[in-house]
């Protein structure tokens, strides 16, 4: 019987939402909600017996790796600016190295751990069950950005470290789909799941020593957290929606300057006489 093109997806989905926290919650140790994602990457991988391209294990381009580190950066700055502007901080003594050291461990760490578990899974295996189903390129975006989302959604309701408010909740959410979808941009304009990876590891190394995650504070000092975080705040819905957009119109010139020079190339070789050599 041949296999409906929901089959991988849903099932891929379902369970890496439910069987993240259940093995956390089992095993009482927080670290088994991303081995749980590893588990279920490699295990549906050899399933589905999906090509490593369709994975995404590819070096992507320059240009998309550019693109990758310009948006946490830019997003990061901008909030950081009006942060300053709005008084809301009270930043710790700075040790400019010591804090440049803390931010790129925090980047590479996530980069590493991003590619086994959570872009290698959604942007990785996830997206190319998507591709493999003939689901549009819009439609796989938005599913990815959702399983994304709601496979976070247990993190703030179990960790302690991660716990938020209730009512900040859907704030922390709606931030999270659209992370998940801008990088989805960037895995869909390079076909490569590590622009992807790379920019969610500048954009933990940021937020994280900078702003603060879960419950934890960080080194500017933000107080009204709920406001003007990039992840757990609604700036970051703006920044994060604004990101979007943009990322959607540079992949829609991508893909127009390679047409046109597909277009080029084709009326090139049709107006080439038929006795001059190939």
């Amino acid at each position: 019987m041949t296999q409906s093109r929901f089959f991988w997806p849903v099932l891929g989905s379902v369970a890496v939402v439910v069987l993240s926290p259940v093995l956390e919650l089992v095993t009482g140790e927080p670290a088994a909600y991303s081995f749980a994602v590893l588990g279920l990457l490699v295990l549906f991988w050899i399933l589905s017996r999906m090509p490593r391209r369709r994975m995404g294990l590819t070096l992507g381009d320059g240009e998309t790796h550019q693109m990758a580190l310009l948006y946490p950066a830019v997003m990061i700055g901008v909030a950081a600016v009006v942060v300053y502007y709005s008084g809301d901080t009270a930043p710790e003594s700075i040790d400019g190295r010591a804090y440049l050291g803390q931010i790129l461990v925090m980047a590479l760490v996530t980069v590493i751990g991003a590619l086994l578990t959570e872009d290698g899974f959604f942007r990785g295996w996830l997206w190319g069950s998507l591709e493999q189903g003939e689901f549009g390129e819009f439609t796989t975006l938005v599913w990815t950005g959702l399983a994304f989302s709601l496979w976070h959604l247990p993190v703030v309701l179990i960790e302690e470290s991660f716990r938020l408010p209730i009512e900040q909740i859907p704030v922390y959410l709606t931030n999270v789909y659209l992370m998940g979808v801008n990088w989805g941009v960037l895995r869909l304009a390079s076909g490569s799941v590590l622009p992807a990876a790379i920019s969610h590891g500048v954009w933990n190394g940021l937020v994280y020593v900078l702003f603060g995650y879960g419950t934890q504070g960080g080194l500017l000092g933000v107080s009204q957290v709920h406001l003007y975080d990039p992840e757990r705040g609604w700036l970051g819905v703006a920044l994060n929606g604004v990101a979007f957009w943009l990322l959607w119109l540079w992949y829609q010139s991508r893909l127009e300057a390679a047409l046109d020079g597909t277009d080029a190339v084709a009326r090139s070789e049709a107006a080439r006489p038929d006795d001059e050599p190939g």
